[in-house]
């Protein structure tokens, strides 16, 4: 097992990493995600709380522990007994871009929309999240937060084709 040096939000608190580095981060990440996704797994709790870091600061995924398995006839549509889903991983990676690359923390609430108990997990309305307009990658934030993505692998290959500037 690798040696982790701590966490994305401990090393975000301390440090501003460069564009080149942001960057590797979302790419692997988004297609970790993808992966993740195509194994059946929907994480529910995409945040980057639960993003560790090693001395070679490579980001990786941390606690699965509110993450479903879904059923062996799954093909990346629908949601689990408590409606996340792909669209609500996403979303929420899109936080975890907004986080990264603006360097401010953003409220993505899974229960906005619930209006009873036992009311399903949502994403948010777009209209309660930041405008991401004006930030590096804000279009492909939006599209996360618009729910634009049916993959994580379709995410994962729009960050592939943007360019550094």
């Amino acid at each position: 097992m690798d040696r982790m040096n701590g966490g994305v939000r401990h090393y975000l608190a301390q440090d501003r990493p460069d564009r080149k580095t942001q960057f590797s981060w979302l790419t692997k990440l988004a297609y970790t995600l993808g992966y993740i996704h195509e194994h059946r797994i929907i994480i529910a709790d995409v945040r980057y709380d639960n993003l560790l870091l090693d001395d070679a600061l490579d980001v990786k995924f941390c606690d699965l522990g509110e993450s479903a398995m879904m059923p062996l006839d799954w093909h990346l549509e629908g949601t689990d007994d408590l409606g996340f889903s792909i669209l609500t991983d996403t979303g929420q990676f899109g936080r975890v871009m907004y986080e990264v690359i603006a360097g401010v923390r953003c409220k993505f609430d899974l229960t906005l929309n619930r209006k009873e108990p036992e009311d399903l997990y949502s994403c948010p309305p777009r209209d309660s999240l930041p405008s991401p307009r004006d930030i590096w990658l804000g279009h492909i934030i939006d599209k996360c937060w618009t729910q634009a993505f049916k993959s994580a692998r379709e995410l994962a290959l729009e960050l592939d084709q943007e360019r550094l500037p």
